[in-house]
């Protein structure tokens, strides 16, 4: 089901995975979906079909586990004084502490969306 304005489940978990590439990043860690992350870039084209560059569901959830997986490792080796250093994302230089929760804020808007495809698929089961 297309809806105007909205992308399908598998752009917004590929965009999730694609964004936590980039916590990796922060974090001086190598990707977990690496290059087929590009498909889910901000501003992409909506997901339609299996067409090429679509990441099969299996793999976007194997690389969103191990992405978060390696996220929590590298959190839990990370000096309290890095959260202050400045990095560079994108066209922005801040504190990593505020990348790291500006990235947390963008995955908990995205993470609601599924809650949202999950109603239009007719799931009315409890997650919680």
């Amino acid at each position: 089901m297309q809806v105007p304005g909205a992308n399908c489940l598998n752009w917004v978990l590929g965009h999730i995975a694609d964004s936590r590439d980039n916590v990796l990043r922060l974090l001086g860690e190598a990707p977990a979906l690496g290059e087929a992350a590009r498909r889910y870039r901000r501003e992409s084209d909506p997901v339609t079909a299996d067409d090429p560059g679509v990441v099969p569901l299996e793999d976007l959830l194997a690389a969103l586990s191990e992405g978060q997986a390696r996220i929590s490792r590298a959190l839990g080796d990370l000096p309290e004084s890095a959260l202050a250093e400045e990095r560079q994302d994108g066209d922005r230089t801040l504190p990593l502490g505020t990348l790291l929760h500006l990235a947390n804020w963008h995955e908990t808007y995205h993470v609601g969306q599924t809650e949202l495809l999950r109603a239009l698929a007719g799931k009315r089961d409890k997650v919680i």
